[in-house]
């Protein structure tokens, strides 16, 4: 009995031991996430999604260039000041509506219209996911 209980103390510590460094990196660590310090880990580098509302002031078909009046934490620096977003073939657009939002296309988009942008910096690029235009600011603008 003994030397079963010694077994599998031995194998539960050997275990422990093994699982140490895994334990260690932490959640989201050697997953492609950044490190505190800066550089990529598993080969991958971070891609942080912000969040941001405001005023589109130009706009061609492979930016669109933003009055930042709210953001996430991400865009946070640049309130008050404007932003360049890139746009990709994948980048969904969307119409804000009494009803809700409904699908759109690049044509709604208009230099002067309110917009919600979601997406991902890339590589120290802002890239658009989604654009929403026509949303309300809510008091934003006085």
């Amino acid at each position: 009995m003994k030397r079963k209980l010694g077994v599998l103390v031995l194998v539960a510590l050997v275990a422990l031991l093994a699982a140490t460094p895994a334990l260690a990196a932490g959640p989201g660590e050697g997953k492609g996430f950044q490190h505190k310090e800066g550089g990529p880990l598993g080969g991958r580098q971070a891609r942080q999604a912000f969040a941001l509302v405001g005023v589109i002031t130009a706009l061609d078909s492979n930016t669109i260039t933003i009055q930042v009046y709210h953001s996430n934490r991400i865009v946070q620096s640049s309130i008050g000041q404007e932003l360049t977003v890139q746009l990709t073939g994948s980048t969904r657009y969307r119409q804000w509506t009494a009803d809700g939002c409904i699908p759109a296309s690049f044509d709604a988009v208009q230099v002067g219209d309110t917009a919600s942008i979601m997406g991902r910096v890339s590589d120290g690029a802002y890239v658009a996911e989604r654009v929403t235009v026509d949303v309300p600011l809510l008091g934003a603008l006085k």
